[in-house]
C-alpha cells in the first residue's frame, strides 16, 4: 500500500496547457523496487492566487505594477486579474489592494484581508 501526500505547484501560467511530468519515487534503505508514474496536470485547474495578477504562480512587484497601473487608467485588467487584485474584498481595485500587495510583498503580512 502506498503513501498519500499533497504536492503544490506554483509558478505555471495558467493558459490551460497540459505539463507532463514523471515522478521517480525515492526508495529509502534500499527496499522497494523502482517505479515510474506519469500524470498530467491541466493548469486552468490551478489554485486561484490573490495578488498574482500576471499568473506565474507568485505575488512579485510586477502585480503591484499592474494593478497601480489598472488604478491609474494605463491598463486593463481581464475579468480574472480583477478579482485577484480585489485584496480587501469591497469589489473594488483601490490604493488599500495596491499597499496589501506591497505588504505582502515586503513581509509584512502573511495573508491577505479578503484571505482572513
Amino acid at each position: 500500500m502506498g503513501s498519500v501526500g499533497t504536492v503544490r505547484l506554483t509558478g505555471f501560467p495558467a493558459d490551460g496547457t497540459e505539463y507532463k511530468w514523471r515522478i521517480r519515487p525515492v526508495i529509502k534503505r534500499g527496499r522497494g523496487p523502482w517505479s515510474d508514474y506519469e500524470f498530467f496536470i491541466n493548469v486552468s485547474e490551478l489554485l486561484f492566487i490573490y495578488g498574482d495578477l500576471s499568473g506565474n504562480g507568485a505575488v512579485d512587484v510586477n502585480e503591484a505594477v499592474m494593478a497601480m497601473r489598472f488604478v491609474l487608467a494605463l491598463n486593463v485588467l481581464s475579468h480574472e486579474q480583477l478579482a485577484k487584485s480585489d485584496i480587501n474584498g469591497d469589489g473594488r481595485v483601490d490604493i488599500l489592494d495596491i499597499t496589501s500587495i506591497m505588504q505582502k510583498i515586503l513581509g509584512v503580512i502573511d495573508d491577505f484581508p479578503v484571505e482572513r
